[in-house]
C-alpha cells in the first residue's frame, strides 16, 4: 500500500513539474496547502528567483517591486529574493518571465 501511495505522490510531483516547469514542486505544494487551509490570506513567501546569467538584477528588482510591492533583496550575481504575501497564481506569473531559470523558496502562514 505505501509503495502505491509513494508512486502516486511521485506522479503528482512530476505533473506539477511539467505544468509549472520553473517552480519548485515542494514550494507549489506548500503554497497550495496554505491557500486551502487559510483561504482568506495569501501565504507569506520568501521567493528565490534565479535569473539567467547576464541579466540586469537591478532592473528586475525594480520591476518586481513596482508591480507587486514586495521587499526585494539581491542574492548573488543572478538571483533575487522577493518577500511578501503571494498566491500560487502570482508565483506562476512571476515565473513566466523568459529571463528566469527557476523559482524556489519557502512559504508559511505568517503574514507581513
Amino acid at each position: 500500500m505505501s509503495q502505491e501511495i509513494e508512486s502516486l505522490y511521485d506522479g503528482f510531483l512530476a505533473t506539477i513539474s511539467s505544468k509549472l516547469q520553473k517552480i519548485d514542486p515542494e514550494l507549489v505544494m506548500k503554497v497550495m496547502e496554505y491557500e486551502r487551509k487559510f483561504g482568506e490570506v495569501e501565504p507569506a513567501v520568501n521567493l528565490h528567483v534565479h535569473y539567467k546569467n547576464g541579466i540586469n538584477n537591478d532592473k528586475k528588482s525594480d520591476e518586481l517591486r513596482s508591480k507587486y510591492g514586495y521587499c526585494i533583496a539581491l542574492e548573488g550575481k543572478s538571483s533575487l529574493v522577493a518577500q511578501g504575501n503571494m498566491s500560487l497564481n502570482t508565483i506562476e506569473e512571476i515565473s513566466n518571465d523568459p529571463d528566469i531559470e527557476s523559482v524556489t523558496g519557502f512559504a508559511s502562514i505568517a503574514s507581513y
